[in-house]
């Protein structure tokens, strides 16, 4: 009689963790309808082939652009950034998101 191996699955990495219907459920249940969906993914596909996000913590980087979805502005390095520190991603919202938000708000932005 053999003892059973446990087979370990490889951690997901980071694009195939935005390419997966879950990922794309939870950005469905907080996105405002000013953003399309469609769109944010595209773009949050194209970061996380990027090297620069290679060895940065899978939760914060998901978390970080859930942020952004929150917010309704898409990571595209126009109306917000996501900057890895460290192992740590952020996301920063640009001076152009933060005048589209006030726009889309009634606030008239001079």
């Amino acid at each position: 009689m053999s003892i059973p191996q446990t087979v370990q699955k490889a951690p997901m990495t980071l694009a195939a963790c935005v390419l997966s219907e879950t990922w794309k459920s939870e950005i469905q249940k907080v996105i405002p309808k000013e953003l399309v969906i469609d769109a944010f993914l595209r773009v949050t596909r194209t970061i996380a082939s990027e090297r620069k996000f290679a060895d940065c913590d899978q939760r914060s980087f998901l978390g970080a652009l859930l942020k952004c979805a929150r917010a309704g502005l898409a990571p595209d390095g126009i109306h917000a950034h996501l900057i890895p520190f460290g192992k740590e991603v952020t996301a920063i919202f640009d001076w152009k998101g933060v005048v589209d938000l006030a726009a889309r708000n009634g606030i008239e932005v001079i």
